[in-house]
């Protein structure tokens, strides 16, 4: 959804880049590969640079954690689910989170992050197409 919301503003939004620098002008230097493997080095001339780079879940901590018996430990944003991350979806789970974290002790089950539409459709298609 905030794709297609920046596409509609003009945003042209490049895949596949490899960050070299930025240079003392301000310029973005990447470097794109293309699907048959080449690469193109490119320079941007811009004004704000916005870097979307995916990422995977990474949990690890939080796993240590709750082995050592330490219950108030809560997975929350890419940590839990990095699929879809984006800013609101951790936002919101932290503001939930941190509305509820009294509640929870011990003994009651740990806090899961209610599910988005995207998440859920996320979970589908991957059990679908994703085997």
């Amino acid at each position: 959804i905030v794709r297609a919301e920046l596409r509609k503003k003009g945003v042209n939004m490049i895949g596949g880049c490899k960050y070299d620098e930025v240079d003392e002008n301000g310029n973005l230097h990447f470097t794109v590969e293309q699907k048959d493997g080449t690469k193109e080095k490119r320079i941007l001339e811009v004004d704000h640079i916005i870097v979307c780079a995916g990422q995977e879940s990474d949990n690890w901590l939080a796993k240590k954690l709750k082995e050592s018996s330490s219950p108030h430990v809560y997975t929350i944003g890419g940590a839990s689910f990095a699929g879809e991350l984006d800013a609101k979806r951790a936002i919101d789970e932290a503001s939930r989170l941190a509305a509820k974290v009294e509640e929870y002790g011990p003994e009651r089950p740990p806090y899961e992050p209610e599910s988005t539409l995207g998440s859920k459709m996320f979970d589908i298609v991957s059990k679908k197409f994703l085997k």
